[in-house]
């Protein structure tokens, strides 16, 4: 059997996570979707020089999105999970879980 371990744990914890046998972080979507871009490529550079990536992520959207409303809400949504989707391919994610960790 091969298993792989992981943790939920931000990018910045990457070597600390490969130093004990892990194989994978997984980070929380909305938590790098709202960083500005200047804090998010610093983590990020930190992830990717480490032997670790990111395959998947958790809590999607901040708990104060409205999922259902008006067509305002529906696009900050939208332009919302844009903006992660992207950050999330950049640090070559392969899926995003709506729930938490």
């Amino acid at each position: 059997m091969n298993i792989k371990l992981g943790a939920c744990a931000p990018f910045t914890m990457a070597d600390h996570v490969a130093s004990v046998g892990g194989t994978h972080i997984e980070s929380g979507f909305a938590m790098y979707t709202n960083k500005s871009d200047e804090d998010f490529a610093k983590e990020r550079a930190i992830l990717l020089a480490s032997p670790l990536r990111t395959y998947s992520m958790n809590s999607m959207l901040p708990g104060d999105f409205a999922l259902y409303g008006t067509e305002e809400d529906s696009r900050a949504v939208c332009e919302f999970v844009r903006r992660g989707m992207e950050r999330a391919a950049s640090v070559e994610c392969k899926s995003v879980c709506m729930g938490s960790g």
